[in-house]
């Protein structure tokens, strides 16, 4: 019969070489389009299938060196059996697979429905049937036996009827399904029909599948429950509950389980499961949770090669390896992670979870640096787990917390017991482990789409968990939600520095200059957000604060930026003058330094933007390196000839710069530099406008060449092989796409906006590739760009790159909310209101004077 999987035929097109009318003829079946689509959809029906096919008892017969035996078999368990720890429920499975398997039996062959049962039996071991599970898995055996099938393609069916014979009590049968399943000996047997589905269904599973139907998976997987468990209630309230999790529609569960976790004592074992599952899924959407419970612990970093002075531990910590001890822990991760886990764990049905709880506190203890009050609670945390019976090996990752702590307390003797109790797991691995079988168990876990409602909810159980952690502490609690920032969850981050700023006000020492330091952080925070009111409020209540104390001398040009920035963003008045005592203070500065000129230019970005000509004359009086600031505000006061001459000495020194002599006018010198080129058309347009023909027409040619700028193409049309390359090979660093048209947008943001838009006119390669990429970024990119254009009066451009750069967020903003996109797209408003000049401007041929949004929010 061949093996059993090459009946899909679609799907073995990708492995072998086919006529194209028969690619055709395949992918015209809507049916298995759907069903590929489906089982390969990545983080739904391919997370699962996966799981559910390689995570078997077969895929233990190829690991080790010697043939493994029955009980050791059993006890390595598989994901789909409910006595391996499993995070995985039928209905959650069921629920990605049920219609798929639908669609797989319409293909009416007898291998797919081999492959259907197959599924299904894992299902029903998983739902607690064991006994239809053996046999509906025996009854293939069979089946598959007498149509062909050899023990070779057998191999996973072999070896579940082995563990389940095994569990029944019939050793005899048991014994000999496992000899058959060993047909290949320790080698991986290529023709087991699992994993040649494997081999396929890792050749795709990258792209979302457009006709995902959320009720149609549920209302299949509900219809068929009762068909394929004997009491369908649970696996059916599964379901529901995972098409909750697939939509988004779960703050309401999450409310219920905060509220429930308040007294789990009260908690029937059902109510304490559904609790479970529901934290489970928060630890797997918090990505950084595994790093921080597993991946970055003192158990997984520091390993075997524990020694009695600790020394290696300190290298760690040097380095920054472990994470909630070293600084490579961002405080933030902890807000969104740590509290509200901790909160629900406390209520989990799980045996260990209550005391994994725990250890969130204790970490955060020991990463706040006492080590003593850290030694205590992981010390307490061991003697209630060992008074439950957990044995040495089961509490490994603990144990080697505790050592931790007592080398960094100073405590040898409780270092030398810890060391000791922790011999064998550092030899080998103690797959039993609470804590690190948490961090290893979300990635059989399916996706879900985060609600946009529970930042209350996360907030409150962060107050409540660093309160109980830290009581009475403020400073402690301020520092805490200080550093709590986000640029993925601005709202987030915004939230969490208003917080902690309403903490470092109760300290009633706390210094002036502190108090303003944590404003500007906050501040910023606030206006990365868009939460300009807050933001001007902290930075009244800082100057209240300062005033009463006589001390308004220790707030900073930069608190006054900061809360100018808010305010102008709010239309007040008063914007002017905490602009005017920023610039005031930076003049009065005793040094120079490169924070100072760093400052300073921030401070002149917004002057120009904001329109407050005088202030920031004063701030660059004298720096001839701002002269394209000095003639942008006279060419805005109608002195077009003044601003000319005044950018002809800029082009001059930038012309010297780059040529590294005094050169004048050298067309050489211009054609190596596009940067020096846009400067020439600045100061063509300055000139121009003072009614300077023959001047502007030489500027013109000396930033003209015969290849720029390069025509602008329909961004529509299939982007060249060449450039595409050229695109993805030069987004791989850190800026992504917007790090190719950095240099343009900050000629811009000084004044250059004729020039730097014809800069850009050279980028369309750049505008085309991040269309297509379509990543955050890339809509931030194609933001900037329109920007550029429309700041030079080029409207039509600037429309269609904003029209793009709002599809991208606005599908990113409701395809990945559990990204933080939707708080990027509230963050970002005010980037959107562009989008009314632009239209403006392109309907009555006019550039707005003031645009709605400036370019540094």
């Amino acid at each position: 019969m061949g093996r059993i999987i090459y009946i899909l035929v679609a799907l073995a097109l990708a492995l072998a070489p086919v006529s194209g009318a028969a690619k055709n003829k395949a992918a015209a079946n809507p049916v298995l389009e759907a069903f590929q689509g489906l089982i390969l959809d990545p983080g739904r029906g391919f997370t699962v299938s996966q799981a559910l096919l390689a995570r078997s008892f077969a895929a233990h017969l190829h690991q080790g060196d010697a043939p493994l035996d029955l009980k050791d078999l059993n006890a390595l368990g598989a994901v789909y059996d409910p006595a391996s720890d499993t995070p995985l429920t039928a209905g959650m499975v069921y629920y990605h697979l049920a219609y798929p398997l639908s669609l797989l039996r319409q293909l009416n062959t007898g291998e797919a429905e081999i492959l259907a049962r197959v599924i299904e039996a894992r299902i029903r071991w998983l739902a607690g049937d064991r006994a239809a599970a053996r046999i509906q898995i025996e009854d293939l055996i069979v089946q598959f036996a007498a149509v062909g099938g050899t023990e070779d393609q057998m191999v996973s069916l072999l070896a579940d009827a082995a563990v389940l014979a095994w569990r029944d009590g019939d050793a005899e049968a048991a014994q000999g399904y496992l000899i058959r399943a060993q047909a290949c000996g320790q080698a991986k047997c290529p023709s087991d029909f699992v994993f040649d589905w494997l081999t396929l269904n890792r050749s795709a599973g990258k792209q979302a599948y457009e006709g995902y139907n959320s009720d149609t998976m549920k209302e299949t997987a509900l219809d068929h429950a009762a068909d394929l468990v004997t009491a369908p209630e649970e696996m059916q309230a599964d379901i529901r509950r995972e098409a909750d999790f697939a939509t988004g529609d779960w703050a309401a569960a999450l409310a219920w389980a905060m509220q429930a976790a308040q007294a789990p004592q009260t908690l029937t074992s059902a109510e304490q499961r559904r609790v479970r599952l529901i934290a489970d899924r928060l630890f797997r959407e918090n990505g950084m949770s595994p790093y921080l419970m597993g991946g970055a612990s003192v158990a997984s970093e520091v390993a075997g090669l524990v020694d009695d002075s600790g020394a290696l531990l300190s290298q760690k910590l040097t380095d920054g390896d472990v994470a909630y001890i070293g600084d490579a822990l961002w405080a933030g991760l902890i807000i969104e992670s740590w509290p509200i886990l901790h909160h629900l764990y406390q209520a989990s049905d799980r045996p260990g979870d209550a005391l994994v709880a725990q250890v969130f506190k204790a970490r955060l203890v020991l990463k706040d640096g006492d080590a003593a009050r850290a030694l205590e609670m992981f010390s307490a945390v061991l003697a209630d787990a060992r008074g439950q019976g957990f044995s040495d090996a089961r509490l490994h990752a603990i144990l080697m917390d505790q050592w931790a702590a007592a080398v960094l307390a100073g405590e040898p003797d409780v270092a030398a017991q810890a060391r000791a109790a922790t011999a064998a797991c550092r030899v080998e691995k103690c797959g039993a482990d609470i804590t690190a079988r948490l961090a290893g168990r979300y990635q059989v876990l399916p996706k879900t789409v985060y609600p946009s409602s529970l930042q209350g909810t996360k907030q409150a159980a962060a107050d409540a968990f660093f309160r109980e952690v830290f009581p009475g502490d403020f400073l402690k609690l301020a520092d805490l939600y200080s550093n709590g920032g986000s640029e993925r969850r601005p709202m987030d981050g915004a939230r969490n520095h208003m917080t902690g700023f309403a903490f470092a006000e109760q300290v009633p020492d706390l210094p002036v200059a502190d108090l303003a330091q944590r404003a500007e952080r906050a501040m910023s925070a606030l206006i990365r957000a868009g939460k300009y009111r807050q933001a001007s409020d902290i930075g009244a209540r800082t100057e209240a604060r300062a005033t009463q104390a006589l001390a308004v001398g220790d707030l900073s040009a930069y608190f006054y930026q900061k809360w100018a920035r808010a305010s102008f963003r709010l239309g007040d008045a008063a914007a002017r003058a905490y602009y005017r005592r920023a610039v005031v203070k930076m003049l009065a500065a005793p040094e120079r330094d490169l924070r100072w000129f760093n400052q300073a230019e921030d401070l002149a970005l917004d002057l120009l933007d904001t329109g407050y000509d005088d202030s920031l004359l004063a701030l660059i009086d004298g720096r001839a390196d701002k002269a394209d600031m000095r003639a942008r505000v006279l060419f805005r006061q109608g002195k077009a000839e003044e601003a000319a001459q005044v950018y002809r000495g800029f082009r001059l020194r930038a012309e010297a710069e780059l040529s590294g002599k005094n050169s004048i006018d050298t067309p050489a010198i211009y054609a190596q530099s596009a940067k020096l080129r846009a400067i020439a058309v600045q100061e063509a347009h300055y000139l121009a406008a003072a009614g300077d023909v023959q001047g502007a027409d030489a500027m013109r040619a000396l930033g003209r060449t015969a290849d720029w700028p390069t025509p602008w193409p329909d961004l529509d049309a299939p982007m060249p092989a060449g450039l595409q390359a050229r695109f993805t090979q030069e987004t791989q660093g850190f800026g992504g796409s917007m790090g190719l048209i950095r240099p343009m947008f900050e000629l811009r943001d000084t004044g250059n906006y004729q020039g730097a838009a014809v800069w850009m006119r050279d980028m369309a390669w750049v505008a085309q590739g991040a269309d297509q990429s379509g990543s955050y970024l890339d809509a931030q990119t194609l933001w900037q760009m329109a920007f550029t254009f429309a700041r030079a009066g080029d409207m039509a451009r600037a429309f269609d790159l904003m029209d793009r750069a709002a599809r991208i967020a606005a599908r990113l903003s409701f395809e990945g909310a559990g990204e933080g996109t939707l708080q990027l797209l509230e963050r970002d408003r005010w980037r959107y209101l562009l989008f009314v000049d632009i239209a403006w401007g392109a309907v009555t041929g006019r550039v707005p004077e003031q645009m709605l949004v400036v370019s540094r929010y």
